[in-house]
């Protein structure tokens, strides 16, 4: 070998970098409510911007971002190792491969924003410091995810930073935390000579004015709080252990009489306006007439409306279909309404690109096969508000949640009922808990999660945390919840895509640009 002759690079082909890569993930890991370090998320991504200003070629921007994106999924979704195990039936320690390959798989969406930032920035005339955020909201936006995340989810507790989402969404806060990430490492490793003012100035002042706008939001909503009035909810959260089958009642319980009713009736006499349980189990109100005879007495008793989720099987143009539904019982035990689940867990609740096929039927089980996704959203007027109710796995999608809400978002509550139990006691239902949070803010209405092991909680549309429950226990909690006719809704609910759509035509609008000049060279 001559002197001016070297070694090709290996898969990695420098150690260091791929380093900076892994720690990048594990710090943005570390911002999320497994570890509620959020600080870190504004300064994460610095070490995978550093190492791909000095990257030798796409492929190895491309693998220095799939690091990034496998050790931070790896870390703060540890918790998939739990649901594998308990939803999928994928024993240990298989589980723990399974969340490697989750991790591989949709840490993609970090390889391809650094493979697509690097290539743009080798050609395009518009500086690095914009077009990452850009890529970066454009890919997360359009990769398909499992259980989707932002660079925002951690934010949950950091009011003023959260506030303008009810513009922009979640995205707008997404591409603030990646532009100032960018920054950071224009400011500290980009040569001085290559430093422009106006760079600096443009990106610090669209910062600022996030903050600044946030910090005048949160105390003008703070305001509308105070002045609400009250609402009392009852939250019921059985911490049921998790199971896909039709359980037997416990001992001492019956279908007539479950635990969530025993553990509602600490709230009679305490003047309640509604009663909330969680998803997640099975009391065979749709199937039993002896259930439905039950539950009307028992509600009627109370003279409480109760919020109660159950499986169902109807019939339908296309046969006998299951279906997860939420049921609204008035106070005089009446059905009120019911809410279809709309949008189903993929390989939990039905197959992806199989589920039409009867030889994979078995996969999913007795209580889980056909299962069938809802068609409408619905508003439920009861307790004199406007309930919106979505879930477990529908308020990770925000444009679908503020579909829903709308133009006329006054007097609209967002009802969240979730079984979480199938991620053991983790950090998961925190991070459910803290998607949440966002979504109230996104639409400026009050919110309620159920969780079935917690913990449940009432957040305030400015995002301030009412009442929040312990955790894996079982109880019974009244939670107060500043409520008004008058308020709710925002401009995202009327506009849920328009910003998004700005970014994505943005970046198409580069990646066109950076091929012409590449063309032309």
């Amino acid at each position: 070998m001559t002197g001016n002759q070297s070694k090709k690079p290996g898969i990695f082909p420098y150690w260091h970098q791929s380093l900076w890569a892994l720690f990048a993930g594990i710090l943005l890991a570390l911002s999320y409510p497994s570890f509620d370090l959020n600080i870190l998320a504004w300064f994460a991504l610095v070490p995978l911007l550093y190492v791909l200003s000095s990257s030798t070629s796409l492929y190895h921007s491309y693998l220095l971002g799939l690091l990034t994106g496998i050790s931070g999924i790896t870390v703060g979704f540890y918790w998939i190792s739990h649901w594998a195990l308990n939803a999928l039936d994928i024993p240990t320690p298989f589980n723990f491969l399974f969340v490697l390959g989750f991790a591989f798989c949709f840490g993609q969406v970090f390889g391809i924003v650094a493979l697509l930032s690097s290539w743009i920035n080798r050609y395009s005339c518009i500086n690095r410091v914009f077009t990452f955020p850009i890529v970066l909201v454009f890919v997360f936006s359009v990769f398909p995810m499992l259980f989707r995340f932002s660079l925002a989810d951690g934010q949950w507790q950091f009011l003023t930073a959260i506030q303008l989402i009810d513009v922009t969404g979640i995205w707008g806060l997404d591409f603030v935390i990646a532009l100032f990430n960018s920054l950071i490492c224009y400011l500290c490793f980009s040569p001085a000579e290559a430093k422009k003012k106006r760079i600096v100035i443009v990106s610090a002042g669209i910062i600022c004015f996030w903050f600044a706008a946030g910090w005048f939001k949160l105390n003008s909503w703070d305001e509308k709080v105070n002045k609400g009035q009250i609402k009392k909810i009852g939250l019921v959260q059985p911490n049921r252990i998790a199971s896909l089958s039709k359980p037997i009642p416990l001992p001492g319980y019956s279908r007539e009489y479950p635990l969530e009713m025993q553990l509602s009736e600490v709230f009679v006499g305490q003047n309640v306006d509604v009663i909330i349980w969680p998803e997640g189990h099975f009391f065979g109100y749709s199937f039993w007439s002896d259930v439905r005879k039950s539950f009307k007495q028992t509600v009627a008793k109370w003279q409480v409306p109760l919020v109660f989720y159950d499986a169902t099987r109807r019939s339908t143009e296309k046969g006998e279909k299951a279906f997860n539904t939420i049921h609204f019982l008035n106070e005089k035990g009446d059905l009120e309404e019911r809410y279809d689940k709309m949008k189903l867990v993929p390989f939990s609740e039905y197959l992806p690109l199989f589920d039409k096929w009867p030889l994979f039927d078995w996969i999913l089980g007795d209580y889980l096969d056909n299962l069938t996704p809802g068609d409408e959203a619905k508003i439920v007027p009861l307790a004199g508000m406007k309930l919106v109710p979505k879930v477990c796995y529908e308020p990770l999608f925000p444009e679908f949640v503020a579909k829903t809400v709308g133009d006329e978002g006054k007097g609209k509550v967002l009802v969240v009922q979730s079984q979480d139990g199938w991620f053991g006691e983790t950090s998961q239902p925190f991070q459910h808990m803290a998607v949440t949070v966002m979504r109230a803010v996104e639409n400026r209405v009050p919110l309620v999660h159920v969780i079935q092991n917690g913990p449940s909680g009432v957040i305030h549309p400015n995002g301030r945390i009412a009442f929040l429950s312990e955790p894996f226990i079982k109880g019974g909690w009244v939670a107060e919840m500043s409520f008004s006719p008058d308020n709710g809704g925002s401009f995202y609910s009327s506009f849920p895509n328009l910003f998004l759509n700005i970014i994505r035509l943005l970046c198409l609008f580069i990646l066109v640009e950076s091929f012409i000049r590449r063309t032309i060279r």
